[in-house]
């Protein structure tokens, strides 16, 4: 048996080795050597061996990795159109065959020409079987709307293929031509919400303390996984969150692309990267911008990640849930719900300086609609979060619903501009921000 310094000692020689993330020879990754008996420390990267199986990862989310890729890759679709001299006429169905995914589509992910990278997988049948949107999206009433999240998406996927068969180009495809509704960021920002927030901490963090934690998850006519159900439910959440396995090693200019710099990147040295280990999704990115534009106390990055680095460990270390795990647990749920307040308030300042600069030589309109529907966006999927744990009330979202509207107003409008103002001071006072932050955010 190892000893945790031994442990230590040899984790160290394989990163010195430039043996990343993708060690382990049966999931292909690195794994946090241990086992049964072992206490484990907390790792630095999100990595774990099996409890029951010598030298297999017991980390497994594919499913959560091709969900992140069909969100941002239905966004891609849609910018793509919109730089195209003629957009095609099909883009509805496009975006609907993404959405509704079917294996048997043999899809490649559009991601991959986004980059200037080689990928490990690129078709998203081969990262994992199975998955697709409506399986997974909310089917909750979105508050200010009176709508499920999927029939608004649809709605505004229509707008869209409408201002396409009318001969639309540019971002006339899906800026709205009365209200300046910015239909592609809506569609991604409550995808965003009712998919990947929903699911990662609507359901599986708060579901985690429900599940066995002693031995292999059995699923019937198959062999035993190498991990207990909590340990996969868990991961499943991390793996909604979208963060790389070493995504400490990210700089907040790396996770917002600044400076020549990217969010994803070769870390084990086998040339190509890994959407499922080496790869920043959405909120992961959206913690490192929002660290990037705050006060130097702000540090949603790690604060999420040491929590969902403790709480795996914790569920490892098979310790006691109420007073170990649940708190990590709550850690990260708490702090994912604040990257998205703080980039509502982020929006919420944009619009307010689009606003300002209307009627002047400054004015840009698709800028206000793009800002604000962003705003809008993130505001929705705030209403996702998890019940045992969010910090935001349905009674005060309504309120803040409300004051929104679901248009931006096209002017430097002192009575709306207060409206956003009270907005971000009641998102301020719901989530303790600092008023550095809130100002520079």
């Amino acid at each position: 048996m190892l000893s945790i310094q031994k442990i230590k000692i040899q984790f160290a020689l394989l990163l010195a080795a430039g043996i990343g993330l993708n060690a382990c020879k049966a999931k292909n990754e690195e794994v946090t050597p241990g086992n049964s008996t072992n206490t484990l420390e907390v790792p630095s990267t999100y990595s774990f061996e099996s409890r029951f199986e010598s030298g297999v990862s017991s980390v497994d989310y594919t499913g959560q990795v091709v969900r992140n890729l069909l969100v941002q890759d239905i966004k891609h679709l849609i910018d793509d159109a919109a730089t195209a001299a003629t957009p095609p006429v099909n883009l509805k169905s496009q975006v609907l065959q993404l959405y509704n995914h079917l294996d048997t589509d043999n899809l490649e992910t559009v991601t991959k020409n986004k980059h200037n990278a080689s990928f490990t997988e690129t078709f998203y049948a081969k990262i994992a079987t199975g998955k697709n949107i409506p399986g997974k999206i909310s089917d909750a009433t979105v508050i200010g709307y009176n709508q499920t999240a999927d029939a608004l998406v649809k709605g505004w996927l229509d707008k869209i293929d409408a201002n396409v068969q009318a001969g639309k180009t540019g971002k006339d495809i899906y800026i709205d031509a009365t209200t300046k509704v910015d239909y592609n960021q809506l569609i991604n920002k409550v995808l965003l919400g009712a998919l990947t927030y929903s699911q990662g901490a609507g359901h599986y963090l708060n579901r985690v303390g429900e599940e066995n934690n002693t031995e292999p998850r059995q699923k019937e006519g198959k062999s035993a996984d190498p991990f207990t159900v909590m340990e996969h439910v868990f991961d499943e959440g991390f793996g909604y969150f979208g963060a790389a396995r070493d995504y400490a090693a990210y700089s907040d200019d790396a996770l917002a692309a600044k400076n020549g710099l990217t969010f994803y990147k070769d870390a084990n040295g086998d040339s190509k990267v890994d959407f499922h280990s080496e790869y920043n999704f959405g909120f992961s990115r959206n913690a490192g911008k929002r660290d990037r534009g705050g006060a130097k106390n702000t540090n949603f990055t790690k604060e999420a990640f040491d929590a969902f680095l403790a709480g795996r460990t914790a569920i490892y270390n098979k310790a006691d849930f109420a007073t170990v795990i649940e708190p990590e647990i709550k850690k990260a749920a708490q702090t994912w719900e604040k990257v998205i307040a703080a980039t509502i308030i982020h929006y919420i300042n944009e619009t307010l300086n689009d606003m300002t600069a209307v009627g002047t030589t400054n004015e840009n309109i698709p800028n206000l609609a793009k800002h604000w529907s962003e705003m809008k966006g993130f505001l929705v999927a705030l209403q996702y979060g998890s019940a045992k744990y969010k910090l935001m009330t349905d009674a005060i979202l309504q309120d803040l619903q409300t004051k929104v509207g679901t248009a931006p107003v096209v002017a430097n409008d002192a009575t709306y501009k207060t409206k956003l103002e009270e907005v971000r001071t009641s998102l301020k006072n719901t989530y303790s921000f600092d008023d550095s932050s809130v100002i520079t955010w």
